[in-house]
This record gives structure tokens, C-alpha cells and sequence, in this order.
């Protein structure tokens, strides 16, 4: 089943007003929709040290369209994103980021076959200057 992402229906919690009897739905208006990658950063917690000396690691959520996703919708833009996750720790903490800062979720697929989709990586230090 095709999706028209541009208006995404939802349900509605408003009565039904009798103009569509079969499905209550009102379209969500969007700014931004991102298509693409999620995953999970790990930062080497300790500045300046080896990441194999790293003795903790702070998580973000990453990839460029989830960044990107957050990022408009912390700037206030209706943010939207296209991806797919795992039904496992990572998938989790990507989705519970995103909708924390306010990103429409509904075009997240959670991937419940029991094959991780989620990637990580890691890095001895976050780059500042980005």
C-alpha cells in the first residue's frame, strides 16, 4: 500500500463531523520529511583518550536524516522521518529520541523479525567543531 507522505492522515480526537463516516481522519500538515538511515553514536565519555582506553560512552542518535529530523524539529519545523528499526534496545532508544524531540514517528517501522536494523557507532570523542 502506497503512503502519501506530503499528508499524512492520523486519527483524529475530535467527534466525527459527518464528512467522512468511515474513517475519522484529518491531514497533518508537515514542513520536513526525511528519508533514510538511523543509528546510534556512542562518544568516548573521557576527552582526549584512546577509544580503546574509553571507559564509558555517552549515546546520541544518528545518521543524517535523523539528525536532520531533529534538528528542524528543535528549530520548530513539523519534522517528519522515513526509516525502519529494530524491535531491540537500539530501535527503542532511536524512537524514544526522536518523538522526545518532537518527531513525527508515524513513518518509523519497527522490524519485529528478530534481525537487528539498527547500527551503532562509536568514537573516542565527539567532534565540537560540527
Amino acid at each position: 500500500m502506497a503512503r502519501n507522505w506530503r499528508n499524512w492522515k492520523v486519527p483524529s480526537a475530535a467527534p466525527s463531523d459527518g464528512l467522512n463516516q468511515k474513517r475519522n481522519v484529518h491531514v497533518k500538515k508537515l514542513d520536513v520529511i526525511t528519508i533514510g538511515r538511523s543509528s546510534v553514536d556512542l562518544y568516548g565519555a573521557q576527552a582526549g583518550g584512546r577509544l580503546e582506553d574509553m571507559a564509558s560512552f555517552n549515546k546520541y542518535i544518528g545518521g543524517s536524516p535523523t539528525n536532520m529530523a531533529c534538528g528542524t524539529a528543535r528549530l520548530g519545523l513539523k519534522s517528519a522521518l522515513i526509516t525502519r528499526v529494530g524491535d531491540e534496545h537500539m530501535g527503542r532508544f532511536i524512537r524514544e529520541e526522536l518523538e522526545r524531540h518532537g518527531v513525527d514517528t508515524q513513518g518509523v517501522i519497527t522490524d519485529r523479525s528478530g534481525s537487528p536494523r539498527s547500527c551503532c557507532s562509536a568514537s573516542a570523542t565527539r567532534n565540537s567543531s560540527r
